[in-house]
């Protein structure tokens, strides 16, 4: 799990858990390496949940590291499996 510190400026209100969702989705399969891989996103008060398959873990944190700079994200939880081969 990863949070994010609020900056200054940046909105506080919060953000519609839908919207979140819709927002995290379309980031995911707007990004080529993580289109490939069945990733859903949960929102509920801006902490996202992702889960599914990748194949590989690089995959799993630019996933998290996308949902983290989403707006109204705070926490980002990740129970995606890598299903792939670690070695290389």
């Amino acid at each position: 799990m990863r949070t994010k510190e609020s900056s200054a400026g940046a909105p506080t209100g919060s953000t519609d858990d839908t919207v979140v969702k819709t927002m995290v989705t379309g980031k995911l399969q707007a990004d080529s390496d993580l289109a490939k891989a069945s990733i859903q996103a949960e929102a509920k008060n801006g902490a996202v949940t992702l889960s599914g398959s990748a194949d590989k873990p690089e995959v799993v944190g630019r996933a998290i590291a996308l949902a983290l700079d989403t707006q109204g994200v705070t926490k980002v939880t990740s129970e995606i499996k890598v299903s792939g081969s670690s070695s290389r």
